[in-house]
């Protein structure tokens, strides 16, 4: 038996989607790596995730807290996916995204957000300190 869990922080890169039918969010996050190589030149690499969560409740409460700029860490399982544009195959990677940690609502926010549009927040107290395990839903 293997083990599929990654756990990623970054940067939403554009406002998440809402896709089939309300039932699954798809945001794309940038993970940042800084580095000095040998020669004592400062590198960066940015890589891009695709990532997708499931489940209408989690999408409802989540789509309006995830956008672009937001720095997220999600946790989830990687899958590989084909798709085809413009008669061309591509492969790529995904996150399937079991927990994720936002960033804390502003003041002026929290006071405007109902609690069932913050599912960390109904999460048992041990449980939010755990990070991404906040709002872990359904899927495991």
């Amino acid at each position: 038996m293997g083990v599929n869990t990654s756990v990623i922080s970054g940067n939403v890169g554009a406002n998440a989607e809402v896709r089939g039918g309300g039932e699954v969010l798809s945001f794309r996050l940038a993970h940042n790596e800084r580095w000095t190589d040998r020669d004592g030149t400062a590198r960066e690499r940015v890589t891009w995730l695709t990532c997708a969560l499931f489940g209408e409740a989690r999408v409802r409460a989540l789509a309006p807290r995830i956008t672009k700029g937001a720095r997220l860490t999600v946790c989830g399982a990687l899958r590989g996916n084909t798709y085809e544009v413009d008669g061309v195959k591509h492969e790529g990677l995904q996150l399937i995204v079991d927990g994720i940690e936002l960033p804390p609502l502003d003041r002026d926010d929290a006071r405007d957000d109902d609690a069932r549009d913050n599912p960390a927040q109904d999460a048992p107290r041990d449980q939010r300190a755990q990070g991404h395990r906040a709002a872990r839903g359904g899927r495991r």
